[in-house]
């Protein structure tokens, strides 16, 4: 019995972890997935917490499973229908989605020997195999991309802001899907990049050591001159800040510890701070070398750590 309850739960989250890999998909197709999985999933949660007895509760995981396909077919054709719309060589014949947890990084080498490090959070699908004229990729995340140099196929990188074109260069791509801020970091190379609702000939080109943010709210694109190694060092399992406001800080600790962090005071997010973690320090020992060069205290409570201003 205690077999066939583990099977269910187990069963379960296989069916979330498919949902899940077709998010990004549906980011980039424009399919509205978050409405229709709302709906499904809060209709079976409370048919399953209502069954008493195992074989219903077996019907139930096997309608989830259902469910799982529906939404999977859903968000497909979303996105058939858009990749229908563009040039046939961008069409992911056979893609494979790749997911960095929330609690860690992780490194692919992509079918060209292109090396790409996940940050935590992050979803990449390519294909199988790059036979078009293009080598293009989807992510939604934060990425590093070593790119292997081919002037007759461009790399392209896509995600729902940005596109990023590229022959063979290093550099570092930051688009979550809740920050309305696309962060591209150039260390070699060169990239040009335009945002997704543009034509492809307004590309805007950037430079090594230059840093391209992009507001999907307002458009609006800023590019600065930078220490690229602040920007890409998370690979290495280092944390560096330059100039960067508490806030933004705070996001990033994040994602990189798998914890909660909440800042109470809006003006203290706008407080500039610079520093570096090479040594792997927990996230309280970061907080404790940022306690002493600003205005902040820290306590936790309920699973989140509260950033309140010490003044």
């Amino acid at each position: 019995m205690e077999d066939n309850e583990n099977n269910n739960e187990n069963g379960i989250r296989k069916v979330e972890e498919i949902v899940a890999s077709t998010r990004i998909l549906s980011n980039i197709g424009g399919t509205d997935l978050q409405e229709a999985e709302e709906r499904v999933w809060r209709k079976l949660s409370s048919e399953l917490s209502a069954s008493s007895g195992k074989t219903k509760k077996r019907v139930i995981l096997w309608r989830y499973w259902s469910v799982a396909a529906s939404i999977v077919l859903f968000v497909l054709s979303g996105t058939l229908f858009y990749f229908s719309q563009q040039d046939s060589s961008s069409f992911p014949e056979m893609s494979i989605v790749c997911t960095a947890g929330e609690d860690g990084k992780r490194q692919v080498t992509l079918p060209d020997g292109t090396l790409v490090w996940l940050n935590a959070g992050t979803q990449l699908v390519y294909p199988e195999k790059f036979t078009s004229r293009l080598r293009e990729v989807f992510i939604t995340g934060e990425a590093f991309f070593d790119v292997v140099k081919d002037a007759k196929r461009p790399f392209i990188v896509k995600s729902d802001a940005v596109n990023i074109k590229v022959v063979g260069t290093r550099f570092n791509m930051k688009s979550y899907q809740n920050e309305d801020v696309v962060e591209i970091v150039l260390e070699k190379g060169s990239v040009s990049f335009c945002q997704t609702n543009e034509e492809l000939d307004n590309f805007i080109l950037l430079h090594p050591d230059e840093r391209a943010e992009i507001s999907k709210t307002t458009g609006k694109v800023t590019i600065a001159k930078i220490d690229a190694g602040f920007y890409t060092s998370w690979r290495d399992g280092k944390l560096q800040f330059k100039a960067q406001t508490l806030g933004t800080i705070m996001t990033v600790l994040e994602k990189v510890h798998n914890v909660k962090i909440k800042v109470t005071d809006e003006k203290l997010k706008q407080e500039i701070y610079t520093g570096k973690f090479e040594n792997g320090e927990t996230v309280e020992q970061i907080l404790d070398i940022i306690k002493l060069n600003t205005h902040i205290k820290y306590s936790y409570k309920n699973g989140v750590y509260i950033i309140s201003d010490n003044k």
